[in-house]
């Protein structure tokens, strides 16, 4: 069912009554499909401020999902399910790539268990957090058989590096 509000510029697909300038309601699981004939579809954003179409779009690029802002690709999701924040060809669940000082922020009101390490085949676990001005990488079992180890590699044979600690 197609229904045009003229009254309020408001169109409806599948309702008489669309609540936005374009209402699309249904029972199917995609409700609206975007074909191109080349190699991109993306959908353009614009705001009274926004230099033209191509500056803000979000899109596919092939079986991807792509994020332009300022005219530029800035985001990527492959379809192996890998980010890529400043590379469209990310090599892990997360790749951040920038020239910026720092590369990532993580905030957090009162700094408890700011990211969690977890191994799912022991289900042991280290939190990385902040205690006031203190950094803690803590286990978070107590029965003496989590370690930090440093200069040691898979197999815990030592290996040729350095730790500073207090030095610059």
């Amino acid at each position: 069912d197609l229904f045009i509000d003229q009254s309020t510029s408001r169109v409806g697909i599948g309702t008489t009554s669309p609540s936005v300038p374009l209402h699309i309601s249904g029972s199917d699981n995609t409700l609206l499909l975007l074909s191109s004939t080349d190699g991109l579809s993306h959908i353009a954003f614009m705001d009274n401020t926004t230099d033209d179409v191509d500056t803000v779009r979000v899109g596919a690029a092939g079986d991807e999902l792509q994020f332009i802002a300022g005219g530029s690709e800035v985001g990527r999701f492959d379809s192996n399910g890998k980010l890529g924040v400043g590379i469209n060809n990310p090599s892990a669940t997360l790749h951040i790539s920038s020239s910026n000082d720092p590369n990532l922020i993580i905030e957090d009101p009162n700094g408890s268990a700011l990211v969690r390490f977890k191994r799912t085949d022991t289900s042991k676990v280290f939190d990385l957090s902040m205690q006031g001005s203190d950094l803690r990488f803590t286990p978070t079992d107590t029965d003496g058989t989590m370690n930090v180890l440093v200069g040691v590699d898979a197999s815990s044979d030592r290996m040729d590096s350095r730790l500073g600690i207090g030095v610059a």
